[in-house]
């Protein structure tokens, strides 16, 4: 169900997508004499996650998403790896796929073709941030016939009361619970700490919010250009076309720590 109501801005809508149950606001400015500027407020109770056993299943964590093909390379590592066994222990199927994709990817920002969660990416030139660390350990697994769910939010760094990126990780389906992985932030620190990399399989630490699952995900209302590869910054559109946001300065996620 939609709730809306009008502001001094516009139609403001609470909306929901079809596919993954993502939350969205949409605000609907009619002929805009200048910038319009978007804020949200929640207040979070945050939790370190060693699996969760209520968030519901969905057809779309087995399937192929356009950034990440289940034939060919994500099948023939699945049966180089020994995973496509389905009466196999599910966690010991994800810690061989983990242990792949943390030995043989490195985060690396430089270049051109990191951060759009390619599998060909991960698995040809090996280098890039979360989202090709996921989609590689995502490709794989649900090549074996793993449900992996693809969760993107930001990360409350230490120190820090704003930031203008995101931050990604997955979750793989054990007996009923979703299990977390965040391979990224294991290779940041494999060398110095293996132990801490290692952790990084099935615990994840509290100093994160998640914003939404899934990718392709469709925008409610629909976007002239189509679902989203991932949902996390603002997206905008004027006359039937999409308004570049591409800039920081354009989104910015601010924080603080209440008590109590």
């Amino acid at each position: 169900e939609v709730q809306s109501w009008k502001t001094s801005a516009g139609l403001v809508q609470m909306t929901k997508d079809a596919v993954y149950g993502n939350r969205m606001l949409h605000v609907l400015v009619e002929q805009p004499k200048g910038t319009t500027a978007v804020t949200w407020t929640a207040k979070v109770t945050r939790y370190g996650d060693v699996g969760q056993g209520r968030l519901p299943g969905n057809a779309r964590y087995s399937q192929a998403s356009s950034m990440i093909p289940l034939d060919g390379t994500a099948r023939e590592l699945a049966q180089k790896l020994g995973v496509t066994d389905a009466s196999m222990d599910a966690t010991t199927r994800a810690k061989r796929i983990y242990d792949d994709v943390l030995s043989e990817m490195k985060y690396d920002k430089s270049g051109i073709g990191w951060g759009r969660g390619s599998f060909e990416h991960a698995t040809t030139v090996c280098e890039g941030n979360c989202t090709d660390f996921h989609s590689r350990f995502i490709g794989v697994a649900r090549a074996a016939g793993m449900p992996v769910r693809f969760t993107m939010g930001i990360p409350l760094k230490d120190g820090k009361s704003s930031y203008n990126s995101y931050h990604c990780w997955a979750h793989y389906l054990d007996d009923g619970r979703w299990k977390p992985v965040d391979i990224s932030e294991a290779d940041k620190v494999a060398d110095t700490d293996p132990a801490k990399a290692q952790w990084f399989f099935g615990n994840l630490d509290p100093n994160r919010i998640s914003l939404s699952f899934g990718r392709d995900v469709p925008l409610a209302p629909a976007a002239k250009s189509g679902p989203r590869n991932y949902f996390v910054f603002p997206y905008a559109e004027a006359d039937g076309r999409e308004v570049p946001l591409n800039k920081k300065e354009n989104w910015r996620f601010d924080w603080r720590a209440l008590d109590g």
